[in-house]
């Protein structure tokens, strides 16, 4: 393997030991807590700090060197700098208290070859603030460019201490390549109790950096904070050129207040009596579904059977439409039924679909639901004797009878903006497309889902990719093509597909699916889950038989060029895709694992590895990567496919809850290897969206 791909190993599990590190420790800490007193005053020494700055590679630092300082876990920041002779884009993350990541995109002025670069950096913290060594300086290793886009592996030691009674910032630090020998930095934040937050953030840096070339080695300058969220710079490099800098920082991973706009627990009017001549079927079952609906649960099938003992028993069907959480809809529904349900009904069995699959249920006992509901039982003791299980299987129809029937929609619009995002194969330019996009979908008689997507392009950078001059890939053209299906002021069909899910008992569920799955690929394709309620794995097999789609219109074609060493080629092409999926969500660490084997669209096999990250808001945030046997080259490196990816849930920004999110992906380079068409809505997203608790 390549030296990035042994970087990349590295970091991982440093990355791995470091986080369980961090749960051992957090246990220690409880054992070894003595006193209300001694975790006030550790409290307030974590509060008390100098402002955290962020360097122009959205790491924790000064101006060009990073400090060892780590921001609020779950923090987003954003950042723009720009001076005469270059600019840098960059996203930064704080994955843990004690790992931080972030990617750069540089573009240089004035050259002619190379004028641009992605860096993607990772710092690790090895004693940090909270860590409560308060005569101890805080201590992290990184690396500048870590799995190898910019050509450049920079690893460098730092350590940093806040005096707090001068308001003083020192650190001093030591790397490699292209921070090669003795850094330091010191920042001065001289009115930091102020009352005015424009001085209160307001810091004097000077930073000397030993890995510049050119005579002047120190940098100075200042930084302060508009508001909560926007922090500015200004600085003199090296007496010769001014640098100003931009960054946006927001804490998305923090859990967000109660939202003022959703409807309180269900509390009243309270009935409870039998079904007959006074309470018929039909009023009640109106009466439960009204409630529902105004919690944000649509109901839609109720029905009352016998059990095997010959007590009633009621059966319910509902889909949550605004909740992200299993435990806020249990609650929810556990509301309602306790005053609403017929003293005569023993039992409630309750049914939660998703995307048209059974997911789980309830078996809630009528008496015991009263109990709860008068608080004689606790929430947690209540959930041990009623917990999620498995969707039973289904009686026959002459056993029940059906008070209450509701269809689903046949079709629901959405229409929406889109940005997509790529970086060229040829030389790493930054490429959008701008458009919207016009999804019609719903189910057929309630059981067979569809889709259909239309996309408009209004602006675009992209243009037709031919020939590879730089970096030529040697794999059939499957995906480095994409952007020639996306021209700007061109109405194209993207999706159009069926497809159909079943719950075959036991924990094992089946989906199947057909038609344009996306804009390149069209076929057939089906999934096998073996995912069981309340387990934290999943493991499933996939496969695939997909057409690639023309640039212009519905037809397909049956052939896709590919570089020899006589030139370009057109060879016969199907794309045939199979894999074995595993799934593993530590929910101790807030941490997901997804790993799928198999063969990939241009015929090489190996593994997708995608390690995530989700906070109490619904944020996640992922990186994978892809091994394959493809031996696909760039800069004279084996590649491997390799990513970022956050889904930000968009209630954080409205006062209700909502189930919808923004999902962004960027891959270092568009290219062939480890590439996978879309198949449709996978099963184990469907089921872990129902079943998601933080």
């Amino acid at each position: 393997m390549g030296f990035s791909l042994k970087m990349c190993c590295a970091i991982f599990l440093v990355s791995a030991s470091w986080i369980f590190a961090e749960q051992n420790s957090f246990c220690l800490e409880k054992f070894e807590e003595n006193s209300l007193f001694h975790d006030l005053e550790g409290e307030i020494k974590i509060a008390d700090r100098l402002p955290f700055i962020y360097n122009y590679s959205t790491l924790g630092g000064y101006f060009h060197i990073p400090s060892a300082r780590m921001d609020i876990t779950g923090t987003l920041a954003a950042n723009i700098t720009a001076t005469s002779s270059f600019q840098i884009y960059g996203i930064g993350f704080q994955f843990f208290d004690r790992i931080q990541v972030s990617v750069n995109y540089h573009i240089y002025k004035g050259m002619k070859k190379q004028n641009t670069d992605r860096i993607a950096n990772i710092k690790l913290g090895l004693i940090t603030e909270k860590d409560g060594f308060t005569y101890l300086p805080s201590l992290a290793v990184g690396i500048d460019d870590f799995i190898g886009i910019g050509g450049v592996n920079s690893p460098y030691i730092v350590m940093s201490k806040q005096f707090l009674l001068l308001n003083v910032e020192c650190s001093l630090g030591w790397g490699r390549k292209r921070l090669q020998g003795i850094f330091a930095g010191v920042s001065w934040s001289p009115f930091r109790k102020s009352e005015k937050g424009f001085l209160k953030n307001l810091s004097f840096i000077a930073e000397y950096d030993f890995s510049r070339k050119e005579k002047g080695k120190i940098n100075t300058g200042l930084v302060f904070s508009a508001g909560d969220y926007f922090q500015f710079s200004i600085a003199s490099l090296r007496g010769k050129e001014v640098a100003i800098s931009g960054c946006l920082q927001f804490p998305l991973g923090l859990n967000q207040k109660t939202k003022p706009q959703d409807p309180c627990l269900y509390a009243s009017p309270i009935n409870t009596e039998p079904l007959g001549c006074i309470r018929n079927e039909q009023d009640f079952s109106q009466e439960i579904a009204y409630a529902l609906k105004q919690q944000g649960l649509d109901l839609y099938r109720a029905t009352l059977q016998y059990n095997a003992f010959g007590e009633k028993q009621l059966c319910l069907k509902i889909i949550n439409t605004r909740y992200r959480q299993e435990c806020e809809v249990r609650e929810r529904m556990q509301c309602v039924l306790a005053a609403l349900t017929p003293s005569d009904i023993k039992s409630i069995l309750l049914v939660v679909e998703e995307d048209g699959i059974s997911c789980q249920a309830y078996c809630f006992d009528r008496e015991l639901l009263r109990c709860w509901y008068h608080n004689q039982i606790s929430d947690f003791v209540y959930n041990e004797l009623v917990p999620l299980q498995e969707v039973p299987e289904c009686k026959n129809c002459y056993e029940e009878a059906i008070i209450f029937q509701r269809h689903k929609p046949i079709g629901t619009l959405v229409i929406r903006p889109r940005m997509l995002t790529f970086f060229d194969t040829n030389n790493g330019k930054f490429k959008y497309n701008i458009g919207a996009i016009f999804a019609p979908e719903g189910y057929i008689k309630d059981q067979l889902y569809y889709k259909i997507q239309l996309g408009y392009s209004i602006a675009s950078s992209m243009q037709k990719i031919t020939q590879q001059q730089k970096n030529p890939s040697y794999l059939p053209i499957v995906r480095s093509d994409t952007l020639s299906y996306l021209r700007p002021n061109r109405l194209s069909l993207e999706e159009a597909y069926l497809q159909k899910t079943w719950n075959l008992g036991y924990g094992w569920f089946f989906r199947t699916a057909t038609g344009y799955f996306e804009i390149a690929y069209a076929g057939i394709a089906a999934e096998c889950l073996f995912y069981p309620v309340n387990s934290n794995w999943a493991i499933g097999l996939e496969c695939a038989a997909t057409y690639k789609r023309k640039y212009r219109g519905m037809a397909f074609t049956r052939h896709v060029k590919q570089l020899k060493k006589t030139g370009y080629v057109e060879i016969p092409f199907t794309g045939m895709q199979y894999f074995l999926d595993i799934y593993y969500d530590c929910k101790s660490l807030h941490v997901d694992l997804q790993m799928s084997v198999g063969r990939f669209l241009a015929k090489d096999r190996g593994v997708r590895i995608e390690l995530g990250r989700y906070f109490p808001s619904g944020l996640r945030f992922s990186l994978w990567m892809t091994i394959t046997n493809g031996h696909d080259r760039v800069n004279g490196r084996t590649y491997y496919d390799k990513g970022f990816c956050f889904v930000l849930p968009l209630d954080l920004f409205f006062p209700r809850s909502s189930r919808n999110y923004l999902g962004f992906s960027l891959s270092a380079y568009l290219r062939d290897v480890g590439a996978r068409a879309k198949t449709g809505t996978s099963l184990y997203d469907t089921l872990y969206r129902a079943r998601y608790n933080y």
